[in-house]
């Protein structure tokens, strides 16, 4: 029986944790490894290392998981919410990056700030009340409140990471209350 050769540098946490990240999105989506490593163009071995995070997930799989699943690469890299954003990664110069960099650093170098720019785009505050589910008036009302007081207190530099941040809570939250009906949430937090 062939024994199992580790590597010679071990697996950074930020990659395994984009493993199991790409595993807890292929189990939502109730897809099975073998469909899931076929839609993404690697075998199922690859797709098993990159979910235990016995190798990192290189780049391109990235890629292709924006492109056939709409999966943020801002939630894969990071775990910070929504999961799912429509936009279109920018193409990737091979001179630049081989084709086997780990998707974390490409995402780092390359497409963090045109992610986190099409985030902030993507949350909005001019809801229509009427047309719009419980879920969305929480979403609103959250924003609201944050722009009422704190978002005044927020550094320059530090606005747009603490507006993504403040809307992926306020995803969370709205999760959670799908999940259970707790009814409205407090005003006075």
């Amino acid at each position: 029986m062939p024994s199992i050769v580790p590597r010679k540098t071990p697996v950074p946490e930020i990659e395994r944790a984009i493993g199991r990240r790409l595993r807890q999105f292929r189990e939502e989506k109730l897809i099975s490894q073998t469909a899931f490593a076929a839609k993404l163009q690697i075998s199922r071995a690859q797709l098993i290392n990159y979910e235990e995070g016995f190798a990192p997930m290189p780049w391109i799989v990235g890629l292709r998981l924006n492109r056939f699943f709409d999966l943020n690469p801002r939630w894969l890299a990071t775990g910070k919410l929504p999961q799912s954003l429509k936009i279109k990664l920018a193409e990737v110069n091979p001179e630049h990056f081989s084709a086997r960099a780990p998707f974390s650093k490409v995402y780092n170098l390359h497409w963090k700030e045109s992610v986190e720019t099409e985030s902030l785009l993507s949350v909005t505050f001019g809801f229509d009340p009427n047309s719009v589910d419980k879920a969305d008036k929480t979403h609103v009302e959250i924003l609201e409140l944050a722009a009422m007081g704190w978002l005044l207190r927020v550094p320059k530099d530090r606005f747009r990471e603490f507006y993504l941040d403040l809307s992926a809570e306020a995803e969370r939250i709205i999760r959670k209350m799908n999940s259970q009906d707790t009814g409205p949430l407090p005003r006075q937090w």
